[in-house]
């Protein structure tokens, strides 16, 4: 009777799995299938996809990110989507965890789908920041006054002296990647490195530019402030100085 009821008990766990993995699969293929933010959120079944935050990008793009029905054991993986006006041009399901430095985490794209109608000189999916952070300029935040990931990825490519890189920031998509490029140009520039008149030319749009970003001072993430104010002289000159 112990080893039947045993026997039973394997089934009916290997049952359960099954169901909770075909419950994902679905969700993921609907989700990689929705054609606007609407249809992501009438996915039906078990498995759905919840909104955790929402960030605007250039060109009138939305980027959203949304995490797995709450209290559904399906791992750590996430769904990022793109869109404008509720259209969905790109979709991703991606996986992360916390890495091996236990300092911040990795991200693997497992699926992903890209309206090839859609055009945007500049486009990366590098450029998108994903769960658990979200796109945040900042010149020193939280308790140890350090900045976002995006930051401090842009002062490795100062220090590298990456400027073509910094260059696709410059340029790119995300309104956050665009001011800490501009940030390491004007270290740069500080170092005595000659820009080229194209980049100087969009330093400036990117400085006078009204779109909006969440802004991080210490522990505190205030409203979402323009890009012309998050970049001020002041705040700049500060950061260049403490950074030479």
């Amino acid at each position: 009777m112990t080893k039947i009821f045993v026997q039973i008990s394997i089934l009916l766990l290997v049952a359960t799995q099954v169901l909770a993995q075909s419950d994902q699969e679905l969700a993921v293929s609907q989700a990689l299938a929705a054609k606007t933010i609407n249809e992501v959120e009438q996915i039906g079944g078990k498995q759905k996809f919840y909104v955790e935050h929402t960030d605007q990008l250039n060109s009138d793009v939305t980027q959203t990110n949304w995490r797995p029905a709450k209290g559904k054991k399906i791992g750590r993986i996430a769904l990022l989507t793109l869109s404008i006006n509720g259209k969905i041009f790109y979709s991703e399901i991606y996986s992360w965890d916390i890495n091996d430095e236990f300092d911040g985490f990795d991200h693997q794209i497992l699926q992903s789908k890209l309206d090839s109608t859609f055009s945007f000189p500049s486009f990366d999916p590098d450029h998108l920041e994903r769960l658990p952070n979200r796109t945040t300029f900042g010149y020193g935040c939280g308790a140890a006054g350090q900045m976002p990931e995006e930051g401090k990825k842009m002062l490795t490519l100062v220090q590298a002296a990456n400027t073509d890189e910094l260059k696709n920031w410059l340029f790119s998509i995300n309104p956050v990647r665009q001011a800490y490029s501009y940030l390491g140009f004007c270290l740069l520039q500080a170092n005595g490195t000659e820009l080229d008149t194209d980049i100087k030319t969009k330093m400036s749009q990117v400085k006078e530019s009204g779109l909006l970003v969440y802004f991080c001072d210490g522990c505190i993430i205030r409203e979402p402030m323009s890009l012309s104010e998050v970049l001020d002289d002041t705040s700049i000159k500060r950061f260049t100085a403490r950074q030479q």
